[in-house]
């Protein structure tokens, strides 16, 4: 049996996770001398709480090897192979966590793959192993499949502000937008373990009409492209964009994630983002 694994940076809900049989594992915000869960210790309403009105900012912590190893102990003793799917090495330190505990299980069968993202694509892409797994897809053909997804895939997100990026060293490129933020409201891209600026516009209202045009140009209009959405504090931009979509793309419904705890303390409240694969994958 192959056991899947990924982490909340993905934002899959728990009850796609508990029906697709994938285990997932915390990631840590970090206050003062305290850490906590951002899966059952955090809400998201507690952290924009703090964030808004705290002394400290928060900072957030990779899961440590041991999350792995009581797992990958557990799964061995089953016999089963174990597929993790990580978040960027680049953008999150959980890959070494996860190669450390990996170590103590010299002889088993278990497979990194690095999305060299967060958020929905990784989600979409663990999304897809699970149902690979449900029909018979041995791990080499799943971690083929997996890296024709990893080079297809597009995401664009709007915020409120650059100055979470900045705090937490993940603003990449986008460096250059720092302190014109008053006149401008930026579109950035994620991908290649970066976040950089794809264009800017004047106002939000213009921005998500932006990020409703890019979908259109981008995202085929046909075949399982995993079309979805990703918001904090955006819930009706949110809506109002995945209704757009849905009647444009002649789909019942447009699939929107909440952004982790984690997440919220690098990109802030008022996120919205957009996700798709150009290349339609069974």
């Amino acid at each position: 049996m192959i056991r899947l694994i990924s982490d909340t940076l993905a934002g899959i809900p728990q009850n796609i996770a508990r029906d697709l049989h994938i285990t997932i594992i915390p990631q840590y915000v970090v206050i003062g001398n305290r850490s906590y869960r951002d899966d059952t210790e955090i809400s998201t309403i507690q952290l924009l709480q703090f964030m808004k009105n705290g002394n400290r900012y928060p900072q957030t912590a990779a899961p440590s090897p041991s999350h792995y190893l009581s797992i990958f102990q557990e799964y061995s003793n089953n016999g089963d192979q174990m597929l993790i799917v990580a978040p960027s090495a680049i953008l999150s330190g959980t890959i070494n966590s996860v190669y450390t505990a990996k170590k103590e299980f010299p002889d088993k069968d278990i497979r990194i793959f690095d999305t060299g993202i967060i958020a929905a694509p990784m989600a979409a892409m663990t999304v897809k192993a699970a149902r690979w797994i449900k029909e018979g897809k041995s791990l080499d053909e799943i971690m083929t499949l997996l890296e024709g997804l990893k080079q297809s895939y597009r995401a664009y997100a709007i915020l409120n502000t650059l100055e979470y990026l900045r705090r937490g060293g993940r603003i990449g490129g986008a460096a250059s937008l720092v302190g014109s933020l008053l006149q401008i409201k930026p579109i950035l891209t994620m991908g290649k373990d970066r976040i950089e600026p794809y264009t800017k516009v004047r106002t939000r209202k213009k921005a998500i009409e932006k990020l409703f045009e890019l979908v259109i140009q981008q995202c085929p209009h046909n075949g399982d492209v995993d079309l979805c959405i990703m918001q904090c504090e955006a819930e009706d931009d949110a809506r109002h964009l995945a209704d757009l979509l849905a009647e444009k793309f002649s789909v019942s419904d447009i699939q929107i994630y909440e952004v982790s705890s984690a997440l919220i303390v690098h990109c802030g409240p008022g996120i919205l983002a957009v996700s798709f694969f150009t290349d339609p994958f069974s």
